[in-house]
């Protein structure tokens, strides 16, 4: 790139214009002052003899060294691009002097001179260059035009993938306070006595987490770092104790914390200083961006005071009264420092849709929303861009917003369906930890040693790394009513052996965990299975009055005992953001699948075998299996039950071949033409990665599954098998004789399953972030 004949008051403004171009289109920077044989972009007052030519009009340049807001009252348009200065060459390729016109743009010209500002001390939209200037509009992105004028003048291929960034903003978590009952009661009537009852709808961080996690995404929550003003997140008091958590929570769950920088950390740079300094203390680290709550943020003061604190970025850059790009760009830039002439060393992150610009601003209903919101983030889509969507916890559960919950799901699965990659801004670094010297004891008293999670995934994820590790169990599982006291036994025999950690597999083991820990001093994590208080509800053993009151009362023992011990590996993102929301002080999450060169795949099956392996039982969809199968019509088809249970009187053409050996699974697999996974509505299935799922995956087999929950998500997301209605047999069969019928289509979707489990599904990475776990906990 070459910048001919500049005006020198001009000459760094344009250098930078040019920078954020060249990083737009992939390119490397490198800006030569004069004319240049061969420079690919030339920004000077003649046409050269090669490369892209941009007008510099001198005219232009001058206008900024005045204080004028507009430079125009209607902008000109020539070859398709929005110009802020009249075109010299309107028949060009490039028009006019995009330079200038991005600089007046991307520099925030207009708040630099506009005095107005609201009650929040915002430039007003109307009031800015998209309110005075005709033509000026927030969704059509004019730098992001001039950038793909340029990308076809170079001929560079058009981009092929685009970003958002998925972000929350928490400033409010009771919806029961005195103000917001007298508000549910005056549009609800009697009927807002029901919102009374349970958990209050805005205290629902893990159910936020929960909409991406399930989705296998993270995302970037920012919480208030001081609670100054009256509107820095309230309650207070709630807020601020619980902030630490919330953040482990985000952490557990996969996602990025950042700081919603409040009230007083926008009035002066050494406040903003305090409060990054002190949350990051308190929350820990990493944590390296921001966003101003209520978008308190103002160009040319609080960059300066971003990059003096070394902040990485700040996502602050939106409008609170529409969607759209307040910059005319639809990806991250680094500022312009307007007096010190010189780009800040730090990013700004386009914040394009909000909720409450949608719904607050607009008057938007759910429907209309959707509509809007996916057109604007189509542009981004177009640019080959990447910016913010920002959905509050209070919109997942609020009266006045009707089906903005739903809808914050509804675009997620529309942008993944649109190709964007989806994730927090700035994605938490992969700590990988060496284990060589570690030695882990894991101990159960209800589950068998050589269990699938705790043997074959965990137990061997420490030996493969260099270090040891034993399982401690019972010969025969103890009866429910001796468990608490074999764990004991346990208990006293774990405390003899050597152990760096030891890692305990059961609720009942808890007390006796506490024990172990207080005795022996070393570090004890609890690995959560499963959500207690679902199957504590599903207990036939237990009256039926007894259930609900016994559920909750267990999982508030279960989270209790489990935040006095030293860590916790919970089976899923979803449960380890709960266990620390609750407060225990280190949490991760390790999910069942296989290690990645454990299943065979491309090979054809034996025929048309069915396999369904696991437990049998009503919830495991037995009866389902039972009803369905003799309803499958494809000539020679079987089913093969591979698990522990009773399957009772079985239908022609179904074996039950009993507990196989976890070794044994692959091969089973490899004959079989299908998996079933036939699970059915259950809370604690809502939420799982049924292993049955992720190793089908493995082995290349498609698999026909209950439409529910996370497994749903991930069969969607890779296509790698057909979803059906849980309780409907005709539907499961169905399904099967279509498979079996069209081997073809099997096997595409086999392969695509296959895919998906090499992309990131394989436990290889679990155990890397299993024993990064082991090594905080024991301080190493």
């Amino acid at each position: 790139m070459a910048i001919v004949d500049c005006r020198p008051q001009f000459l760094p403004r344009a250098r930078w214009v040019l920078e954020v171009f060249a990083d737009a289109l992939g390119r490397t920077p490198e800006i030569t002052i004069g004319p240049s044989d061969d420079a690919e972009i030339v920004y000077g007052p003649n046409r050269p003899a090669t490369g892209v030519w941009i007008p510099a009009q001198p005219e232009a340049q001058e206008f900024f060294d005045g204080r004028e807001p507009f430079p125009t009252r209607a902008v000109h348009r020539a070859q398709g691009l929005v110009l802020l200065f009249a075109a010299p060459q309107p028949q060009a390729a490039i028009p006019g002097d995009i330079v200038a016109s991005a600089f007046y743009l991307l520099a925030r010209w207009d708040e630099l001179c506009v005095p107005e500002r609201d009650r929040f001390d915002r430039l007003p939209l109307a009031e800015s260059s998209f309110g005075q200037i005709a033509g000026l509009d927030l969704e059509e992105p004019a730098v992001e035009g001039y950038i793909a004028a340029l990308r076809h003048g170079l001929d560079i291929p058009a981009p092929d993938g685009w970003a958002v960034y998925l972000t929350h903003d928490i400033d409010r978590l009771r919806r029961r306070t005195v103000k917001g009952m007298l508000g549910m009661a005056r549009r609800q009537g009697p009927r807002a006595l029901a919102s009374l009852v349970g958990r209050d709808p805005w205290n629902n961080i893990p159910e936020l987490l929960w909409t991406t996690s399930r989705r296998g995404l993270g995302s970037t929550v920012y919480l208030i770092g001081r609670n100054l003003q009256p509107l820095d997140g309230t309650p207070r008091g709630y807020y601020e104790r619980h902030r630490a958590r919330m953040a482990r929570a985000v952490r557990a769950s996969g996602g990025e914390v950042g700081l919603h920088a409040s009230f007083t950390a926008s009035e002066t740079g050494e406040h903003l200083a305090a409060e990054w300094k002190g949350f990051r203390a308190e929350v820990g680290e990493p944590v390296v961006g921001v966003r101003y709550h209520y978008l308190r943020f103002r160009y040319h003061e609080t960059v300066r005071w971003l990059e003096a604190a070394g902040v990485t970025y700040d996502a602050s850059l939106g409008a609170s009264e529409a969607p759209g790009f307040v910059c005319g760009i639809a990806r991250p830039f680094r500022p312009y420092l307007v007096g010190e002439e010189r780009p800040a060393n730090l990013h700004l992150v386009p914040l394009a849709v909000m909720d409450t610009a949608l719904h607050s601003r607009l008057k938007l209903d759910a429907d209309d929303a959707r509509i809007k919101a996916l057109a604007v983030l189509d542009v981004v889509r177009q640019a080959g861009g990447a910016a913010c969507l920002l959905w509050h916890n209070t919109y997942l559960a609020d009266d006045r917003a009707p089906g903005y919950g739903q809808l914050w799901e509804d675009l997620l699965d529309d942008l993944t369906d649109r190709g964007a990659t989806l994730g927090p801004v700035s994605p938490p670094p992969t700590a990988v930890s060496s284990v060589s010297r570690q030695r882990v004891v894991h101990l159960t008293s209800v589950h068998r040693p050589r269990d699938v999670r705790i043997f074959h995934k965990e137990a061997t994820a420490v030996a493969r790394a260099g270090g040891h590790a034993a399982v401690l169990g019972l010969a025969t599982p103890a009866r429910r009513a001796r468990r608490i006291l074999a764990g004991l036994r346990l208990m006293r025999h774990a405390a003899t052996l050597p152990a760096d950690i030891y890692h305990v597999h059961d609720p009942e083991l808890l007390p006796g965990a506490l024990v172990l820990a207080r005795r022996t001093g070393t570090p004890v994590v609890y690995d959560v299975h499963e959500y207690l208080g679902q199957t504590t509800r599903t207990k036939r053993w237990l009256p039926a009055a007894l259930r609900a009151p016994l559920a909750w009362a267990a999982e508030r023992v279960e989270t209790a005992l489990a935040a006095r011990l030293d860590g916790v590996v919970a089976v899923n993102a979803d449960l380890a953001a709960r266990f620390a929301r609750a407060g225990s002080a280190r949490v991760t999450s390790v999910t069942n699948a296989p290690w990645s060169g454990a299943f065979g795949h491309g090979s054809e099956p034996e025929g048309p075998i069915v396999l369904y392996v696991g437990g049998l039982g009503p919830l495991r969809g037995l009866e389902v299996m039972r009803a369905a199968f003799p309803l499958v019509t494809h000539s020679g088809a079987r089913l093969i039950l591979a698990g522990p249970g009773d399957p009772g009187e079985l239908p022609d053409r179904v074996e039950h071949i009993g507990t196989v050996d976890h070794a044994a699974v692959p091969e089973l697999l490899r004959r079989a033409a299908i998996a079933w996974i036939p699970l059915q509505q259950h809370g604690n299935y809502a939420r799982a990665v049924p292993t049955k799922l992720t190793e089908a995956m493995a082995a290349g087999r498609p698999v026909v599954a209950s439409d529910m929950g996370r497994m749903a998500v991930i069969v969607r997301a890779a296509g790698c098998g057909v979803l059906v209605a849980p309780d409907d047999p005709a539907a499961h069969a169905a399904a099967i004789d279509a498979l079996l019928a069209d081997p073809e289509r099997a096997r595409r979707l086999g392969d695509a399953g296959r895919r998906a489990f090499e992309d990131g599904l394989a436990f290889d990475t679990q155990a890397e972030r299993l024993n990064h776990f082991y090594c905080e906990v024991a301080g190493g």
